[in-house]
């Protein structure tokens, strides 16, 4: 969020991004350790089986910082201009993970935060919460309490 500031741009993904919402997430968790399973389960991936879009997620971001969404070597090109102009990237974290965002974009088909897509079958069978019919995607509300909170962290300028 703090790039938006210095490349007064957000980037246009065009992928899905599997967010869920904290209380679903709080619940599943629960969900996992109160499991009585017979079989070890190493790891499970907790994500939304109901994808929100990136684009959708950024854009109300973007209206809201007033900046537009672009094409995301635009916006990695424009904050590396803004680098130049920045005396530390100590006060800005999207500066200190330049060079991770630029190896996302050389990975070609660039998958929202460079991970492949996950399976949720294992997750699912363990936490009948992703299973549910109020699952859904992330809303317009809570992102706007992810802003406000991060307006009262300083990171952002509502």
């Amino acid at each position: 969020m703090q790039s938006a500031a210095l490349a007064k741009s957000l980037p246009s993904l065009g992928e899905v991004i599997p967010l869920l919402p904290s209380g679903t997430c709080a619940k599943a968790l629960v969900q996992v350790l109160c499991a009585k399973s017979t079989s070890p389960v190493l790891y499970l991936h907790l994500v939304n089986p109901t994808a929100s879009r990136w684009d959708d997620i950024f854009g109300y971001i973007a209206k809201t910082l007033d900046v537009p969404l672009v094409s995301y070597p635009e916006w990695l090109s424009k904050l590396k201009d803004a680098s130049t102009s920045v005396q530390s990237a100590q006060e800005h974290s999207a500066l200190r993970l330049l060079e991770f965002y630029g190896s996302l974009n050389k990975s070609g088909g660039l998958e929202v935060g460079g991970l492949s897509s996950y399976s949720t079958e294992v997750a699912r069978g363990v936490c009948s919460v992703l299973n549910g019919e109020g699952l859904r995607e992330v809303r317009a509300e809570e992102i706007q309490r992810w802003l406000v909170h991060w307006s009262s962290l300083g990171l952002v300028k509502l």
